[in-house]
């Protein structure tokens, strides 16, 4: 039986501004986000406790967005006051809700607070769903609200945005919006995750991922993520559509740092990345600048094909999607042969 937590955990949002005498490291705190403007979110590590931490995130963002000269787009980061330690049985519960009852026969979920997450909800998700007065505002509203936005996590930063998921739905019926129109509305919220740590598979908002099959502090609790343990020397750059992620067998030559994100700015720390992890770098920052060009124009998310394609004719790494799905499934044949071969042979 579930205890109650002897404490509540909490989260709160940062802005990047411009570096001025008064404002020295161009990071404010900010307790809303217009809904109506542009912006990118992100949610850190579980590391990411301070506004300073945040603002690592939030200045990272914005060299990528001034790289590529974009305008009109306001960039918040998120950071948190919780027990890291706490965090690992959040994770756990996390997958334990995912699965279904049968595969989670005799599975406990463990005591972690996550008031946080709603912290976050409430600042980010509330006010483009429901007005000042707590109406439901007009549909076509907020969809242009939810378009507006997108979230970039990074590791643990993946649990809260894959939470918002079922708090939005309840939120969205509660208020009255249409089972149709709830399902177009957060397909039109775009999340891109950087080595995520929450399920992939089923997911309410447009969610891609990128991630290293050499990063140890990933683990999805399933057949792939045992096969891709065992035989990561053999993932080439490639697009799994069943969980709508990106993988490669490493990002860096020395296979350090896996977990962190290295050369997103295209002009910064490319030479930690090997060729093959060059690729899947290029894709997550395509999609982040061509996601947020879609939110600036007021126009819906692009096709996933399109969301990785360079941005400039100058880009010189160019991902090609059917490259990487053609890599994908090959990967996944080799897979289920070896599965099929593995379970010949114990009968």
């Amino acid at each position: 039986m579930e205890q109650s937590t002897p404490y509540e955990t909490h989260a709160k949002i940062m802005r990047r501004v411009s570096k001025s005498d008064t404002c020295k490291y161009g990071a404010v705190p900010a307790t809303t986000i217009p809904p109506d403007k542009p912006c990118v979110v992100i949610f850190g590590g579980e590391l990411t406790r301070t506004i300073k931490d945040a603002n690592y995130y939030a200045s990272m963002m914005m060299r990528l967005i001034d790289f590529y000269g974009l305008r009109g787009v306001d960039v918040y980061s998120a950071y948190y006051d919780f027990d890291t330690k706490d965090r690992k049985a959040e994770r756990k519960n996390v997958f334990i809700d995912a699965r279904s009852k049968i595969l989670n026969k005799g599975a406990t979920k463990q005591i972690a607070d996550t008031q946080y997450i709603q912290d976050l909800y409430d600042i980010i998700i509330q006010p483009r769903i429901v007005d000042s007065h707590g109406d439901k505002l007009p549909d076509l509203v907020a969809l242009q609200n939810i378009r507006n936005i997108i979230i970039y996590t990074h590791s643990h930063g993946s649990v809260p945005a894959y939470a918002f998921q079922g708090i939005m739905l309840n939120n969205m019926r509660k208020y009255g919006y249409e089972t149709n129109v709830i399902r177009d509305i957060m397909k039109n919220l775009l999340i891109v995750q950087h080595a995520p740590v929450s399920p992939l598979e089923k997911s309410k908002f447009n969610t891609v991922s990128f991630m290293s099959a050499n990063d140890t502090k990933m683990n999805f609790h399933n057949k792939f993520s045992e096969y891709v343990t065992e035989h990561n020397e053999d993932l080439l750059p490639s697009y799994f559509p069943l969980g709508n992620f990106f993988a490669v067998y490493g990002f860096t030559y020395q296979l350090i740092d896996e977990h962190q994100i290295n050369g997103l700015v295209p002009n910064k720390g490319q030479d930690m990345l090997t060729p093959d992890g060059a690729i899947i770098m290029a894709a997550e920052r395509n999609t982040l600048i061509n996601g947020l060009d879609a939110a600036r124009r007021g126009v819906p998310i692009p096709a996933i094909s399109e969301l990785i394609a360079p941005v400039l004719p100058s880009d010189t790494v160019r991902p090609d999607f059917d490259t990487l799905a053609q890599n994908g499934e090959s990967f996944m044949r080799l897979m289920q042969y070896d599965m099929r071969a593995q379970k010949s042979n114990e009968r």
